[in-house]
C-alpha cells in the first residue's frame, strides 16, 4: 500500500516537475499544473491529518464501520461513477492559493505525501477497516479505502494533466 501509493506521488510530482513553466501554467478549460499540485495538497493534507490522529478520535468523530472494507477496484469505480454524473471537487479542495512557488508548492506536496506513506506504514493493521472518514463525493469511507482513493486520486489527476498538455 505505501509503496504504490509513493510511486504514484512520485511519477506525479516527476512530471510536473519536468514541464516547461508554458505548460506548467497553462490556462484553459481544465486546471493546471500548479492547480492540481493546489488541489491535491487540500485533498491529502485531511488523510495525513486523520492518520495523524489515535483510531480512538477517529471513531469518536466519526463513528465506526458497520460493514467491511471494499477493494480497490469498487472504491475506484465508485469514484469513477460519481465523476460520470458531474461530480466535482467542493470548494475547500478547488486550488485558491499562490501558484507562482513551483519549486515550493511541489516539494511541499512531495514531503505531505511522503509523511503519508510513513503514517501509513505506522497505523495498526486493526485501524483499516474499523476507522471511517467522510469523503465529500463518496460519503463514508473506511482508511484503507480512503487510502485506495488518494492514490488513485493522484494517477487520474496526473492522466488528467497529461491528456490536457498532450504530452506521454
Amino acid at each position: 500500500m505505501k509503496k504504490q501509493f509513493l510511486a504514484s506521488s512520485y511519477e506525479f510530482i516527476d512530471y510536473c516537475e519536468s514541464l516547461p513553466d508554458s505548460i506548467f501554467f497553462k490556462k484553459g478549460d481544465k486546471w493546471n499544473a500548479a492547480e492540481v499540485i493546489d488541489h491535491l495538497h487540500r485533498s491529502i493534507a485531511p488523510i495525513h491529518l486523520a492518520l495523524s490522529l489515535p483510531s480512538f478520535v477517529l471513531k469518536l468523530f466519526f463513528g465506526r464501520s458497520n460493514r467491511a472494507s471494499r477493494n480497490y477496484d469498487t472504491v475506484i469505480n465508485k469514484y469513477k461513477k460519481a465523476l460520470e454524473k458531474g461530480g466535482k471537487a467542493s470548494n475547500p479542495y478547488i486550488p485558491k492559493g499562490s501558484l507562482s512557488g513551483r519549486k515550493k508548492n511541489s516539494a511541499k506536496l512531495r514531503k505531505l505525501c511522503e509523511s503519508v506513506a510513513d503514517k501509513i506504514d505506522r497505523r495498526a493493521a486493526t485501524d483499516w477497516d474499523s476507522c471511517i472518514l467522510p469523503h465529500p463525493l463518496l460519503g463514508k469511507m473506511t482508511l484503507i479505502e480512503m487510502i485506495y482513493f488518494t492514490e488513485f486520486h493522484i494517477v487520474h489527476h496526473l492522466e488528467t494533466l497529461k491528456e490536457f498538455n498532450n504530452t506521454p
